[in-house]
């Protein structure tokens, strides 16, 4: 992991000397950028069926340094996934509930939730109507176990831990500040199931960085 960080560090301060002065110039007039959008989420933690299951929401903001190099904040996940799938990143175990409510026929569901701080590199490829990019960062993870009884009983279990994400993607600007976002991210979370999370996410969202 540390060589994977000292790597996107290095490449980082590269992308940021190799930048032209008069690129720059223009990237300082607007550095700030921030989107927020809503899709389907794919891979470990399930596929998307349609309504609540495996939907994906995410917000996230930051600063360009120049036009190939952003510092960003994310923040999302996937919400309502199957606990077959969960990966450890939330125990299951509901034994220590109250005996009645255990006996009642219930509903388990997943959600898996991270916040981090990321390295964005847009590489200078011209790809005709999508605009690549690849990421990687660090932050949490934050994994809830939810049991829903048919008497309305809710519990949860709640575990958050840091982790390690590397990814890529492109962004298709549709029409002004609207885009889709097809983003694939590994997640490496230091719990004690050791979880490693690959998620795939194919979302809608308003603004961004262009």
């Amino acid at each position: 992991m540390r060589r994977g960080v000292l790597t996107v560090a290095l490449l980082s301060a590269w992308l940021v000397n190799a930048a032209p002065a008069a690129a720059q110039s223009a990237t300082e007039e607007k550095p700030w950028f921030a989107s927020a959008g809503i899709g389907g989420a794919f891979g470990t933690l399930g596929s998307w069926e349609g309504s609540l299951e495996n939907l994906s929401v995410e917000v996230m903001g930051g600063r360009s340094l120049n036009p190939w190099l952003a510092i960003v904040g994310e923040f999302g996940g996937a919400l309502h996934t199957p606990p077959e799938k969960s990966e450890g990143i939330a125990s299951l175990d509901f034994s220590n509930i109250a005996a009645a409510a255990l006996a009642r026929p219930a509903d388990i569901h997943t959600n898996g939730l991270h916040w981090n701080a990321n390295v964005w590199i847009s590489p200078p490829v011209n790809v005709k109507y999508v605009a690549p990019y690849i990421t990687a960062g660090y932050g949490g993870y934050t994994g809830s176990a939810v049991r829903e009884t048919d008497f309305g009983l809710v519990h949860n279990n709640v575990e958050t831990n840091p982790a390690f994400n590397v990814g890529g993607g492109i962004l298709w600007p549709v029409y002004r500040f609207v885009s889709v976002r097809a983003d694939y991210r590994y997640y490496s979370i230091s719990n004690d199931a050791d979880s490693k999370l690959s998620e795939f996410t194919l979302t809608l969202g308003v603004g961004g960085r262009r």
